[in-house]
């Protein structure tokens, strides 16, 4: 790996993030936070690229990047985290130069990786506005007050589930071996009875903005947000593992998981370095493609169920359907494409086919 400066780096970074934020809240940045904590955040970064030992530190580094760049909502979350990216990006390829193409490719491949378990954590870690990001016990070394493991999380249904992993890395089985959570069923698999699996909800609809959406579907928001500056089209994709509540009901479940866990990396082997994948639920994923029109989204879209398929379980593929949808042939809102894309999901269930 190429020798980058972390200061450098985060000096890159607060660069972007001027940038992107409205001017009246660039003087709100807490420079002083991003000047002590971005550093070591940058620089763990950059060493993950070449090892796994480092995706313990990066996780905890993360989980205080809200709090470091200011970010109050879900949707300025995945805003900083993706400012990172591109800031790591230009420095990388501007270090790595004439490298080999397949190189630069693995380089990309492995930090839009990292850049999903960055925003994970980052979104566990964030706190709304008005409210203290301090840790009142003192035991939290990044003063971001993280959540106790087993803390119950309010999903967009207002019912308890378990929080959204952006990251391929993070351990499904680990996660599925815990159990319900302080007395919190696991969350369902089936499609709600009563209403669509994405909806805008009564009386507090959220508008287009992902503070108030569900956080796997932030990344949309932010798309939403690029096109609606430059027009570009991007697509997003909702892919979910077939008859997993059979699966689960069975076998065992840490064997569920563990090839659940295998069709998730094959899955990321086919995103390119802007492409955002972040997971609601065991075996569900929402995937954001930016440039990408129809006939491009659906490839991506049969890749994708075809490195599904490339997870075993008992000598049997795993299979999965995966809706699409495009900006803005399908819509230009949140509901539209999340809607369409989830529509798209179980028509093509039903249909018997990877893609619809």
């Amino acid at each position: 790996m190429p020798a980058i400066d972390p200061v450098a780096l985060t000096r890159a970074w607060l660069v972007a993030l001027v940038g992107a934020a409205p001017l009246a809240r660039a003087a709100e940045l807490p420079v002083a936070e991003l000047a002590r904590g971005g550093p070591p955040l940058c620089g763990t970064l950059l060493a993950a690229i070449g090892t796994d030992g480092e995706l313990g530190r990066l996780r905890e580094l993360a989980f205080g990047a809200a709090r470091m760049t200011g970010a109050a909502d879900a949707e300025e979350v995945v805003a900083a985290v993706e400012a990172l990216r591109g800031a790591t990006w230009r420095a990388l390829r501007a270090a790595l130069g004439d490298a080999d193409p397949a190189v630069t490719g693995d380089v990309g491949d492995r930090l839009a990786h990292l850049a999903a378990l960055a925003t994970a954590e980052a979104l566990r870690g964030q706190t709304p506005r008005g409210q203290s990001t301090s840790d009142p016990t003192g035991s939290d070394p990044m003063g971001a007050g993280r959540p106790p493991r087993g803390a119950r999380i309010v999903g967009w249904e207002g019912q308890p589930t378990r929080p959204p992993v952006a990251d391929p890395l993070t351990s499904l089985a680990d996660e599925l071996a815990t159990g319900p959570r302080d007395g919190v069923p696991a969350a369902s698999h089936e499609r709600p009875t009563d209403a669509p699996a994405v909806r805008r909800r009564t009386g507090a609809g959220w508008d287009g903005h992902a503070a108030a959406a569900p956080p796997w579907l932030a990344a949309i928001v932010r798309q939403l947000e690029r096109h609606s500056q430059d027009g570009r089209p991007f697509a997003v994709l909702l892919a979910e593992v077939d008859d997993l509540d059979r699966l689960l009901a069975g076998g065992v479940d840490r064997e569920v998981a563990a090839a659940v866990e295998e069709a998730e990396r094959a899955l990321t082997v086919e995103l390119a370095p802007s492409d955002l994948v972040v997971r609601e639920r065991l075996g569900r994923w929402w995937l954001t493609t930016p440039e990408r029109n129809g006939a491009g989204a659906r490839s991506l879209a049969e890749r994708v169920a075809a490195a599904v398929g490339s997870a075993v379980l008992h000598g049997v593929p795993l299979t999965a359907s995966v809706g699409v949808a495009v900006c803005p042939e399908d819509g230009a809102d949140l509901d539209a494409l999340a809607g369409r894309a989830d529509e798209g999901m179980y028509a093509a269930r039903a249909a018997g086919v990877p893609v619809a």
